[in-house]
């Protein structure tokens, strides 16, 4: 069995990143008296660069906002097969630059 070892910080900066995002949103709309949910949810239905929003890959089609949308635009729009592809080469990199400073531990006796 080997052993890997990594640095916390290094790995997890996307992480990081989300998380002081949904930090600050939440903070605003504490400020101004929003709803947090609709924070929430706000956050939820943001595409990333190349897939679609969590929430549309979680229930398979775009989630009703407060804006005014046409209910066509409620319907799914992508492929499934498509976007888990997309999702696995996004993981395989992230696992790549997660490693890159790994270092294989000595054997335990």
């Amino acid at each position: 069995m080997q052993h890997m070892e990594y640095q916390k910080n290094l790995a997890n900066g996307q992480i990081e990143r989300a998380v002081q995002t949904v930090k600050n949103s939440f903070t605003e709309a504490a400020e101004e008296g929003k709803d947090l949910y609709v924070v929430l949810l706000d956050y939820r239905i943001q595409p990333a660069k190349d897939m679609p929003s969590p929430a549309e890959l979680l229930m398979g089609r775009n989630l009703r906002t407060f804006l005014p949308s046409h209910p066509g635009q409620l319907k799914p729009t992508f492929d499934v097969e498509r976007a888990r592809e997309a999702l696995r080469k996004r993981q395989i990199i992230q696992n790549k630059y997660a490693n890159k400073h790994a270092t294989v531990l000595p054997v335990l006796h």
